[in-house]
């Protein structure tokens, strides 16, 4: 797994909020000595269970409530689904 989709999966662990809104590129975190950082792509889901990466820019994401999401990277635009199987 390369860093980029190890660094997203922290993220999605990572943040838990009430309210929905997609940041734009919003540095978190920034480790000189291992050259890496942490970068806030979405916040506000509630628990995310499971996840994909559809391409390089884009992740479908499951929570534990059932909803699902479409997180594209490239514009930070998070897309609820509808209609998905509870």
């Amino acid at each position: 797994m390369n860093n980029k989709k190890v660094l997203c999966l922290i993220i999605f662990s990572l943040f838990f909020a009430i309210n929905i809104s997609v940041n734009s590129a919003e540095i978190i975190y920034q480790d000189k000595i291992n050259n890496f950082y942490v970068e806030e792509v979405v916040s506000g889901l509630g628990v995310p269970w499971g996840m994909v990466f559809l391409s390089a820019d884009e992740i479908l994401f499951s929570q534990r409530d059932g909803k699902m999401g479409l997180v594209n990277l490239k514009k930070n635009k998070l897309t609820w689904l509808k209609n998905t199987p509870p």
